[in-house]
């Protein structure tokens, strides 16, 4: 199974000036990243990200249709709760 994560630097900051938006990225993808090999230890995880505001989006091959739905609305579900749990944050220099 492969799980991707894709999302947008600028929306995971939003409008909080003095963040390093991709700092912050590498930051979240890394907790986020950690959080699902922890539920998926057997997938191959790749998460990305762009400088825009592009929303958070999860895409799973390697399982029947209806189970890969369900693996991304779990996946979005971790991300989401990384997103609010997690100290993501990176002050610009």
């Amino acid at each position: 199974m492969r799980l991707g994560v894709r999302f947008g630097a600028r929306s995971l900051v939003g409008a909080h000036d003095g963040l390093d938006a991709d700092a912050c990225a590498q930051r979240y993808g890394a907790a986020l990243e950690q959080e699902l090999r922890r539920r998926w230890p057997e997938a191959a995880i790749e998460i990305s990200w762009t400088g825009d505001k592009t929303g958070t989006g999860a895409e799973v091959t390697g399982l029947e249709e209806a189970e890969a739905r369900g693996v991304e609305r779990m996946v979005l579900d971790v991300a989401w709760v990384v997103r609010q749990m997690i100290d993501w944050s990176a002050a610009a220099e």
